[in-house]
């Protein structure tokens, strides 16, 4: 696997995981529940070192 294909992989996987916590944040009940979903992908965009990826929301 090239350094390239590799990156791409690492972008998916990446990407994935944001959709995952979106879906989760989205499908939560609970005020806090959806409070500690926004708060992971909010860590994650500023923990990326992949430009700083945004939420949809």
């Amino acid at each position: 696997m090239s350094l390239h294909q590799h990156h791409e992989e690492e972008l998916k996987k990446d990407l994935e995981l944001l959709k995952e916590y979106e879906e989760e944040r989205r499908l939560a009940r609970d005020p806090q529940e959806r409070r500690r979903y926004q708060k992971k992908i909010q860590d994650y965009n500023n923990k990326s070192p992949r430009g700083k990826l945004k939420s949809n929301h």
